[in-house]
């Protein structure tokens, strides 16, 4: 009995400590903190919602920002369309249309389609300003691997 104690605590251990690589940036993310990520999606969208308790877009947002700078493509976009429309964060299209750029490239079509309904709104300054924001971004950001 002992030793299969034992054997589950290193197990839970290992488990626990377990870490990806994220490359090109070469960052490493626990897989706790991938759990994280989701979960402070989740969070985000109860706030904004308020589910469970009045919304609160400010909180809202700062959840999707934890997720969006560990690299959760679906925090990058809902924090983009919080700037995009100024809800608990200043209104800001040109960082919106940076957090849609980083989103977009997760591949998924809801995002790029947000990304390309977003650049139609914005003059070509505003969208250079955007890619050379987004490109800083993504210097930091992990990339998840699916």
């Amino acid at each position: 009995m002992r030793i299969l104690a034992l054997v589950l605590l290193a197990f839970v251990i290992k488990t626990a400590n377990a870490q990806q690589t994220h490359d090109p940036y070469g960052l490493v993310v626990s897989d706790a903190e991938l759990r994280f990520m989701s979960g402070m999606h989740s969070l985000g969208v109860s706030l904004e919602l308020g589910r469970g308790a009045p919304a609160d877009h400010q909180r809202a947002a700062e959840a999707y920002r934890k997720a969006a700078v560990l690299g959760y493509p679906f925090s990058q976009n809902n924090l983009a369309r919080l700037y995009e429309i100024g809800l608990g964060v200043p209104k800001d299209r040109v960082v919106a249309y940076a957090w849609y750029l980083l989103a977009a490239s997760s591949g998924e079509p809801l995002l790029i389609e947000n990304r390309n309904r977003s650049a139609d709104a914005l003059m070509p300054d505003e969208i250079t300003n955007a890619e050379t924001l987004a490109r800083t971004l993504r210097k930091h950001l992990p990339v998840l691997q699916r």
